[in-house]
């Protein structure tokens, strides 16, 4: 008797652990399919935009992502993304941009 409560304990933790692995997996997938063009919608700080300017600019892209997500704490997608806008000349909103709206 003791053998079958073991096993069903057993099988319960196995269950819950798969529903948490799923639930986390339809999570993650749910982020990704969120648009990375959000964030060119949101102003950035002129000095974050200049400082990224400078980094491509360098010939150091990477760079670049790594200081607009110290900035601004946007995801890796999201933070390239801008980069890729502004070194392709794209206009990227600034702070300063809103305050004159």
């Amino acid at each position: 008797m003791e053998s079958y409560i073991a096993i069903a304990a057993a099988a319960a933790v196995v269950l819950a652990g798969l529903g948490l692995g799923f639930y986390r997996q339809s999570r993650r997938n749910a982020q990704r399919r969120s648009s990375p063009a959000a964030p060119l919608n949101a102003p950035l700080p002129a000095e974050v935009v200049a400082r990224v300017q400078q980094r491509i600019d360098e010939g150091k892209p990477v760079h670049a992502i790594k200081e607009l997500r110290a900035a601004t704490g946007y995801d890796l997608r999201s933070a390239k993304a801008v980069v890729d806008a502004i070194s392709e000349g794209r206009r990227v909103p600034t702070l300063g941009d809103a305050a004159a709206d």
